[in-house]
């Protein structure tokens, strides 16, 4: 499966019942909640890919493995 942020092909995905994981090469590892990844669908919306990037680069600082949610959204700028 292709990266959550930014489609990269060579990324690993992991899903559970609450949140997906990604490990990608260009992004690096987090977590989306499948309730975000709902309302992207819904919207058929993408996460902006320097903003994202940027995100979880700062969330690493607290997090190794972030986790996107719906209150992130500000933060995210999806399109």
């Amino acid at each position: 499966m292709d990266c959550l942020i930014c489609g990269n092909k060579l990324a690993r995905i992991a899903s559970s019942g609450v949140w997906t994981e990604f490990h990608c090469p260009e992004c690096g590892s987090g977590r989306v909640t499948m309730e975000l990844l709902s309302l992207m669908m819904l919207m058929r919306a993408r996460f902006d890919v320097s903003l994202s990037r940027k995100w979880l680069a700062e969330q690493r600082k607290f997090d190794p493995l972030p986790i996107m949610q719906t209150s992130d959204l500000p933060f995210l700028t999806i399109h």
